[in-house]
This record gives structure tokens, C-alpha cells and sequence, in this order.
């Protein structure tokens, strides 16, 4: 599914106006496209993800319920400084997160 699909129904079941996700004509669409030179990630720790979907929850506007997921850190990663903040191996977190998006979308240099 196409996020601004997700975000469409969402905002339906939550009984908007219109969609909370602002659309483009086609005329923005050809201004904008191919105008990103820079992929920033910002990144602090990682955690493991997996579905939750609560349909009590599909009229609450928020970013827990629209996520539709939950998430949690394995107890076996040793923590920093903070305890939500994991050591993680890099193959694990943000450098997988890293390969992920360049196969997906552009081939990038990581460095």
C-alpha cells in the first residue's frame, strides 16, 4: 500500500475533512521531482518492530495508532548511557537501514 493510500483511510476513519497528507498537482509534482540532493537520517538507537493493529484505536489521531505497529529492544543488547539508548551491531540497526533504503530507492555512497 502507498503511504498517501495509508494516510487517505486513516484520515477517512477519523472522520477528517480531507487527508492530514497534503497532495500535489501534477504541475508541483514536475517542479519538485528530482530536486533532492541529500538523504539525512537521523538515528539513535534500534529497536525491533512487528504489527499491531487495534481497530478500537482506528478513530485515535495519533502517532502510536497510525503506525499500526509496536515495537521493543532485545534485552540481550547492552545499553549505553541511557537505557533506551542499545548498542547495537551496525548490520542490525542504522548500517541494514542504510542498504535497505539505498537498494529501494538509489544507489548512495554510505559513509
Amino acid at each position: 500500500m502507498y503511504f498517501q493510500t495509508f494516510v487517505n483511510e486513516r484520515s477517512a476513519a477519523q472522520d477528517e475533512p480531507t487527508s492530514r497528507l497534503p497532495s500535489f498537482n501534477e504541475s508541483e509534482k514536475l517542479e519538485i521531482a528530482g530536486t533532492s540532493d541529500f538523504f539525512g537520517i537521523n538515528h539513535y538507537t534500534t529497536v525491533l518492530t512487528y504489527d499491531h493493529f487495534n481497530p478500537d484505536e482506528i478513530s485515535t489521531v495519533g502517532y502510536y495508532q497510525d503506525r499500526e505497529a509496536n515495537t521493543e529492544q532485545d534485552f540481550t543488547w547492552p545499553s549505553a548511557a541511557s537505557d533506551w539508548l542499545k548498542e547495537v551491531c551496525l548490520y542490525v540497526g542504522v548500517r541494514a537501514f542504510c542498504f535497505i533504503i539505498s537498494r529501494t530507492f538509489f544507489s548512495f555512497l554510505i559513509s
